[in-house]
């Protein structure tokens, strides 16, 4: 589904309701930075959105590399794998 594919395949959304605001604000920002046709400024809050999301990312991944498998249900048709979202951020993430 489309959230499985946004998030990379984590069977839920792993932002908390701090990042959720600032990326909400972020992404109002961005569109104005847009529509203004200020590229330098739309660029840069580009580039502040996409490191903020790959460090929750980061984080999400390495608590759940911690924690190792779950015995709870299956996860989600189209979560992606362990080997997935390692191979997606290989050289990203440290093992």
């Amino acid at each position: 589904g489309l959230l499985a594919t946004i998030t990379l395949g984590f069977p839920i959304e792993p932002y908390s309701p701090d990042v959720y605001d600032r990326a909400l604000d972020e992404h109002t920002a961005l569109v104005d930075a847009v529509v203004e046709g200020n590229v330098e400024e739309a660029g840069r809050i580009a580039q502040n959105h996409f490191a903020m999301t790959t460090r929750t990312l980061q984080g999400v991944l390495s608590r759940g590399l911690a924690a190792g498998p779950s015995d709870g249900p299956p996860s989600r048709q189209g979560a992606a794998s362990t080997a997935a979202v390692r191979a997606t951020y290989s050289g990203v993430i440290e093992d």
